[in-house]
């Protein structure tokens, strides 16, 4: 698997709404996927693909929770 900086986790999300980029959801960046080219050559002739469609939102849930009021809520299990 390739290693994937904090730095390139952040260019890839630059236009979408997240407060999820962190060390703790770093498996979940987009390029820890396929990419979408070779998807889409895979599939080949048994989908007809209509529209792409962009994110424009983007939550991970991650061990800690953020308060508004800049607390860290513990979740169960931190206890």
């Amino acid at each position: 698997m390739k290693n994937i900086s904090m730095d390139e986790f952040k260019k890839t999300m630059q236009g979408i709404w997240t407060t999820s980029v962190s060390e703790e959801t770093l498996e979940e960046a987009p390029m820890a996927y396929k990419p979408m080219q070779e998807i889409v050559e895979q599939i080949g002739e048994r989908v007809t693909i209509q529209k792409h469609v962009a994110p424009v939102y983007n939550f991970k849930a991650s061990d800690k929770v953020k308060l508004q009021s800049g607390r860290v809520r513990k979740t169960s299990t931190d206890r």
